[in-house]
This record gives C-alpha cells, sequence and structure tokens, in this order.
C-alpha cells in the first residue's frame, strides 16, 4: 500500500486532500508542526474530530494512521535552507513555516504534500513559485521549479497535489457537497486568533471563510463585529493608526 505523508492543519485545503485521499487505497501519514500559536490546540482538537468523521465513512478505503505532531522548535538547525529562504523572503515575504517545514523534511528525509489551493488574490507561495520559473507537473502533482538552488533547497521535498492546487476555495466546498462529506466541512479550523475557542471574525482566515459563504461557521456576534468593521473600514484604519502613534509615544 502506497504511503502518503501531508502536512494537515485541520483546515479547509489540507482537510480537502486528507478527505480526496481516504477514498483511495493508500496509507496516510499526518504530520503536524507545532509553534507558539494561540489556534494550536484547537487546530489538533479539529484534526481528531475530522480523523474520526473521515474514518466513519463508508467511502473510506485508506488507512489513516496517527497524527505526529512536531514541535517546529525542536527542528534540526539547516543554515543552507534557512539562508536560502531568507533570500527567497526578501524577494516575496515567503512565509516563515516554509522554512520549517523544508528543514523538517529535510532532517527526516521525508516527501511532504502540501495542501494549497489556488489564491484569487495570489497568495505568498505562489508569487515566490511565479517569481521563481514557475514549476511543472508531475504524478498528478505541481513541483516548483529547481532550477534555481534556493528553491531546489527550499521546495525539492514538497509537493502540490492536483486538482487542488488549482481550485479555488469556492471549487472545495463544491466538491465537499459532491462528496457528501458536509459534516466534515463544518468541523475544520481556519482562525488564527480565537476568542473562547472560537473563531474571532475578524483575522484574515475568518474574514477569508466569511466571504467564501461559510459564515454560519463564525459566531453571530463575532459576524457582527466584521460587518461593522468592513462597513466602517476607514474608522477602524484610522483607529490602529492612531493606537500604533500612542504605542510609539
Amino acid at each position: 500500500m502506497k504511503k502518503i505523508n501531508i502536512l494537515w492543519t485541520g483546515g479547509l485545503d489540507s482537510t480537502f486532500r486528507v478527505l480526496e485521499l481516504s477514498m483511495q487505497e493508500v496509507e496516510i501519514q499526518p504530520y503536524y508542526l507545532s509553534s507558539v500559536n494561540p489556534s494550536t490546540r484547537l487546530e489538533i482538537g479539529a484534526i481528531s474530530k475530522l480523523s474520526e468523521l473521515i474514518k466513519k465513512r463508508p467511502e473510506t478505503k485508506c488507512n489513516l494512521l496517527p497524527l505526529i505532531v512536531v514541535d517546529a522548535e525542536q527542528i534540526a538547525p539547516n543554515e543552507a535552507i534557512t539562508n536560502a529562504w531568507e533570500r527567497l523572503h526578501k524577494k516575496t515575504h515567503l512565509g516563515s513555516q516554509y522554512d520549517d517545514i523544508a528543514r523538517f523534511a529535510e532532517q527526516y528525509n521525508l516527501i511532504l504534500e502540501l495542501g494549497i489551493e489556488k489564491d484569487p488574490h495570489e497568495s505568498t507561495i505562489q508569487r515566490c513559485i511565479d517569481a521563481n520559473g514557475g514549476g511543472g507537473i508531475r504524478d498528478d502533482y505541481f513541483i516548483a521549479n529547481m532550477d534555481s538552488e534556493d528553491m531546489r533547497l527550499v521546495f525539492s521535498n514538497m509537493r502540490f497535489p492536483l486538482p487542488l492546487f488549482e481550485m479555488t476555495k469556492q471549487d472545495e466546498i463544491e466538491q465537499y457537497k459532491k462528496w457528501h462529506a458536509e459534516d466534515v466541512l463544518n468541523n475544520i479550523w481556519f482562525c488564527y486568533r480565537p476568542v473562547n475557542g472560537k473563531p474571532c471574525g475578524l483575522c484574515d482566515p475568518c474574514k477569508t471563510y466569511i466571504e467564501v459563504g461559510l459564515d454560519s461557521m463564525i459566531p453571530k456576534n463575532r459576524l457582527f463585529l466584521y460587518k461593522l468593521r468592513k462597513n466602517n473600514a476607514a474608522l477602524f484604519h484610522s483607529l490602529k493608526n492612531l493606537k500604533h502613534r500612542l504605542r510609539n509615544i
């Protein structure tokens, strides 16, 4: 049975890929990179719930192995990878998680799947790939261009599964429904700054999920704050600037 290593955050994209693979005769080994983040506990809790839901589905054929949680601070240093990531970051603002992921995959000699979707606003990962010659398709995966030494050091152990890499979040949601997996969809986690264990409604991921039609997952009081802030964007921007000025003083 083929074994597939996948980075699982409990969010829409990575859960989509786990769900897709679950309907195949494969062995899935999910990994989670733990960091000092207010949503870490909730993400791990969501993955536990999602695992049980997926295992119970009649369509499930896979062997879904227990989640392996890795402390990001315990990943071995790799100066070559970190230096490469820093150069890419200066050009495209590539997120620091890709340094962690690259060092982790290299340390344990893993090929890791990353569930990443097409972002209409162009995510940092896509900007980085586009700015470095794009990439190509191999065995149902999009693989970043490795002509650049920096790209090879950071991305050589990462794979971006198709068709997910070419889908939007709206496309994903429709596919969840076609798979009759609304119970899985309704138990994903996405918020960066939870309030009392619930989505805050104001962080960037919450805004994204509200805008793609998953506002039912946001508590009503937080959804009200989102709408209030959206309808008074100029006022909130001024207050934010004032807060920064007062902090500097």
